[in-house]
């Protein structure tokens, strides 16, 4: 069963895989895509590796993952990422879909 984590302002849902199937084929696209890239991050800090997938208005798909720094202040966001090079791209557009995937390294 599916279960929030988080605050009203900013809700963290995780899925099992069996919920994951019941979503729409381009979601599911999303979520893997974002599992993917994950794998790129660097993150040698913290620990945690982070994939991110943006969907625009126009239904093109960016990518982003997360990369650490030794400042930690300076640490690249994965959804940053993603959206940044949607807007380097397109321009001013609006998201449709967001997707983030994060996991403590070495956990698929």
């Amino acid at each position: 069963m599916a279960s929030l984590i988080g605050s009203a302002s900013v809700s963290l849902w995780r899925f099992t895989r069996e919920e994951l199937l019941l979503f729409p084929p381009g979601l599911i696209q999303l979520f893997k895509l974002a599992v993917e890239v994950r794998s790129r991050a660097q993150e040698p800090y913290f620990k945690f590796l982070v994939g991110a997938t943006v969907e625009s208005e126009s239904g093109k798909i960016y990518l982003g993952c997360n990369v650490g720094r030794a400042t930690g202040t300076q640490t690249s966001h994965a959804e940053s990422n993603a959206i940044d090079s949607m807007v380097a791209a397109e321009g001013s557009v609006k998201i449709k879909r967001l997707v983030v995937a994060g996991a403590p390294m070495g956990v698929n």
